[in-house]
């Protein structure tokens, strides 16, 4: 029996965020990730790996990189395929040399940025990820596309979660509704 080829993927992952959005686009509706796992929905014991910049408890902006289950959480909302990996080691010390101000001189800066700029380095690297999409602004307006078909008339996504909706931009297919 043969098994289609689970290779780790760069994903965009969108979770539930407090407060109202400022952005033009509405971005900072949610809070905005990198998240790097396998294609397809895993056994519940498999880990992926979550990056992203996030406010700590004393209010500053501050990097966090963790090692998470990749099954749903109950805040994550949908997850965007945009890249393949092909070297981990790079992917994250790409990732980990994006800067994170704790006192951002523009009061605008947040999460949304920060994955831009990592999205973008990653990108512009052309080495970590043997596949990816080609710009911010397509996988933005995906992202924001593919969100945005999930949610329900109350704001919040259709359905049960026992999976995280996810959309493969590199394929133009849904995996998992």
């Amino acid at each position: 029996m043969s098994f289609p080829k689970n290779k780790d993927r760069l994903y965009i992952v969108l979770y539930l965020n407090d407060g109202s959005p400022s952005m033009p686009q509405k971005e900072d509706k949610y809070h905005w990730a990198l998240a790097v796992g396998p294609k397809y929905e895993p056994l519940p014991e498999t880990e992926g790996t979550l990056f992203h910049a996030t406010i700590n408890e004393y209010d500053y902006w501050e990097y966090e990189e963790e090692t998470i289950q990749a099954k749903p959480s109950s805040n994550m909302l949908v997850r965007v395929v945009v890249g393949r990996v092909a070297d981990m080691d790079r992917l994250k010390s790409l990732i980990r040399q994006v800067p994170v101000p704790m006192h951002p001189e523009d009061p605008n800066w947040n999460c949304v940025i920060w994955v831009k700029e990592a999205l973008e380095a990653v990108i512009d690297d052309g080495k970590a990820l043997s596949t990816s999409v080609d710009s911010w602004d397509k996988a933005r307006d995906e992202v924001m596309w593919y969100v945005e078909e999930k949610m329900d008339k109350r704001g919040q996504v259709s359905g049960v979660k026992q999976k995280v909706s996810t959309w493969d931009m590199l394929d133009g297919k849904e995996l998992i509704p």
